[in-house]
């Protein structure tokens, strides 16, 4: 194996981890909504700045609940859901 890492590079390599595992958590919690009957709505195009944005733009205009893991949405309700996509798609 090569060299141990020093603090910085094991700072970065806990961190890189961290995204990771919330990553796979964010996935499966919302594959656990789908299951049950919500809607699903993926923004592969979106920017992690304007994350707060849509987010606030849901809570205005969605009427139902829904959740929202890093760029997927999930909705309780189908028309929140097509809102959703016709606005941010």
């Amino acid at each position: 194996m090569g060299r141990p890492m020093n603090s910085l590079e094991e700072e970065i390599a806990n961190h890189l981890a961290d995204e990771i595992r919330q990553g796979i958590d964010n996935e499966l919690l919302a594959d656990m909504l789908v299951a049950c009957g919500w809607y699903q709505v993926r923004l592969s195009h979106l920017k992690s700045s304007d994350e707060k944005i849509v987010d606030a733009w849901t809570r205005e205009n969605c009427a139902g609940k829904f959740q929202h893991f890093a760029y997927t949405w999930v909705f309780r309700d189908q028309a929140d859901a097509v809102l959703f996509s016709l606005k941010w798609t």
